[in-house]
This record gives structure tokens, C-alpha cells and sequence, in this order.
């Protein structure tokens, strides 16, 4: 996608929310969201474009202390 022009990459990933869990449960179907299982960690996710663009996190985080660490995780790999 970077190859094509594309600037920002919006990436989430499990271990939160899951929207797609929260719409099954409304939906009031029975039984296991097919996507119940689908994705990745959001750290995962982050590493795996991390070189290739800017990132920009939402999200996952819990207490400013864990930002802070993701951060400079971040900045001294840059």
C-alpha cells in the first residue's frame, strides 16, 4: 500500500473492544461471531508496519506509563 501512494494506515487489532463481537451480540444471532478468532495483537500489528510509515496508535492503552514505554520503544528504533 505505501508502494502506492498510500500515507497513513489505520491499524487496530484484538486484545480490546471487539466491535465485531459487540454487532454479533446486538444482531441477536446464536452461536460464535465468524470473526470471534480473526486478527492480531495490536503490538503485532504496529511492528509489522512500523518501518514502512507513520503511526499513529489509539487505543490499548490503559495507563499513560504504557504509552510512554511503546514510545520510546518506538523512537529508539527509528
Amino acid at each position: 500500500m505505501i508502494d502506492l501512494g498510500v500515507s497513513w494506515i489505520d491499524v487496530a487489532g484484538t486484545g480490546g473492544t471487539s466491535w465485531s463481537q459487540i454487532e454479533h451480540t446486538r444482531s441477536g444471532l446464536r452461536g460464535t461471531s465468524a470473526f470471534a478468532e480473526w486478527g492480531v495483537k495490536t503490538r503485532e500489528a504496529i511492528e509489522a508496519i512500523r518501518e514502512n510509515g507513520e503511526i499513529v496508535q489509539v487505543g490499548w492503552f490503559r495507563r499513560a506509563s504504557q504509552w510512554i514505554r511503546c514510545r520510546e520503544s518506538y523512537s529508539d528504533r527509528s
